[in-house]
C-alpha cells in the first residue's frame, strides 16, 4: 500500500540506470529496467532486464521477464509474464484501460 508522497518502499532493489516515474515501488521488489508514469509495482514483484511498464499495476509476487512491454494492464498476484510479451489494449481506434 502506498501513501501520498511515498514512492519507493524500504527493501526494494532498484538496478543501475533504472528510470522511476511511476506511482510506487513495493517492499522487497526487484526492478532492473524501465518503469514509467502511472505504474504501481507491489511487494515482492520482480521485473527483469529490458522491460518497459506504463500505466499498469503489477500485483504482489508477479514476475515480468526480459524484452517485455506492459501498458494499460493489471498483472495479477503471483503471475508470471513470459519473455517478449506485449500488452497494449488498443483495438485500432480506441485505447482501452484495465478495470
Amino acid at each position: 500500500m502506498f501513501y501520498e508522497g511515498e514512492r519507493i518502499k524500504k527493501g526494494a532493489i532498484i538496478g543501475p540506470f533504472y528510470v522511476v516515474e511511476g506511482k510506487g515501488v513495493g517492499q522487497k521488489s526487484d526492478l532492473s529496467q524501465w518503469f514509467r508514469h502511472g505504474t504501481e509495482i507491489n511487494e515482492r514483484a520482480k521485473i527483469s532486464n529490458f522491460v518497459e511498464i506504463k500505466k499498469s499495476v503489477v500485483s504482489e509476487g508477479a514476475k515480468i521477464n526480459h524484452l517485455t512491454y506492459i501498458c494499460d494492464s493489471f498483472i495479477g498476484k503471483n503471475t508470471n509474464i513470459g519473455a517478449e510479451t506485449i500488452t497494449c489494449n488498443y483495438d485500432g481506434m480506441y485505447k482501452q484501460k484495465f478495470t
